[in-house]
């Protein structure tokens, strides 16, 4: 049995996929920390994090485990906001762009 089986029993993630999901995460950290993707990457990695949240919930764990996807989520988009102003004008709707 692999190891990663015995670390996430919960969930019955095999091996294999905890290795893809860690590429997935390194790949989507890149685009989110290069300023011309960053957009895309913290995209990407809100969804990312929306997955992490599904899967706590399915499995039924307790509402504390996902604070953590969604406040690093919030970290996320409020500095994207600090590096580009046209964020908020995308979420709010207006011209201050």
């Amino acid at each position: 049995m692999p190891f990663a089986f015995f670390v996430v029993p919960f969930f019955l993630i095999l091996g294999g996929s905890i290795i893809s999901f860690g590429v997935l995460l390194l790949v989507y950290t890149v685009l989110a920390i290069i300023p011309r993707t960053a957009v895309l990457g913290t995209i990407l990695l809100t969804g990312y994090f929306g997955g992490a949240i599904a899967s706590h919930v399915r499995g039924g764990n307790p509402i504390v485990a996902l604070v953590f996807p969604i406040m690093l989520s919030a970290m996320l988009w409020g500095g994207l906001y600090l590096v580009d102003a046209r964020v908020l004008a995308v979420f709010l709707l207006s011209e201050h762009a």
